[in-house]
């Protein structure tokens, strides 16, 4: 999916849309491919204007991949929130999973309240 969309940017010269860009979001996060989403969400997503599914993408694709970042998962919940893009119940569970992959049951916790005041 990645290569598809490098491909079309560079020898189409097409510029790939929001959903395209999540579409490879989308298969990072199947990969646990963190870093990978991480850069496209920094490089191409927020040019195009990132929406829920770009960040829930970029925080599960924290979520699957091997030594979960949690920071990482956290600090993308606080960019979200300023960006004024409001996360669904499947971001802000990604990044309880993150949490809890990680050891770190408390930051979990303290995502609960939060998500409460989303009513979620």
């Amino acid at each position: 999916a990645l290569l598809l969309y490098l491909e079309m940017e560079s020898q189409s010269g097409v510029e790939p849309d929001i959903i395209a860009c999540n579409s490879v979001l989308n298969a990072c996060a199947k990969a646990g491919r963190w870093s990978v989403a991480l850069t496209l969400l920094r490089q191409k997503a927020k040019d195009i204007g990132a929406d829920t599914i770009s960040y829930g993408a970029a925080i599960s694709a924290c979520a699957r991949g091997e030594t979960p970042p949690w920071e990482l998962a956290l600090a993308l919940l606080r960019e979200a929130s300023a960006d004024g893009v409001e996360l669904d119940v499947v971001a802000w569970s990604a990044a309880i999973s993150v949490c809890e992959k990680s050891g770190r049951w408390e930051q979990a916790l303290c995502l609960l309240p939060q998500m409460r005041e989303q009513r979620l």
